[in-house]
């Protein structure tokens, strides 16, 4: 699911979870492409939904391994 639309009411400074802050600045998720204004703070990446974030942050850990 969208995080727009699991946080319809969300507006940019708001802080989503302990991760995520909405920005006024939309960008492309890095995995999928979608346009969203969802970044992962401490990484300073755009992610869109749970989907993304579970499938990059697994692939950003098997990168890590090597």
């Amino acid at each position: 699911m969208l995080f727009s639309e699991r946080y319809p009411t969300a507006k940019p400074g708001d802080q989503i979870g302990y991760d995520f802050i909405v920005t006024k600045k939309k960008d492309n998720c890095v995995w999928c492409g979608r346009m969203t204004n969802f970044k992962l703070e401490v990484l300073g990446v755009y992610l869109c939904s749970e989907e993304c974030d579970d499938a990059w942050y697994a692939d950003f850990l098997k990168h890590c391994e090597k």
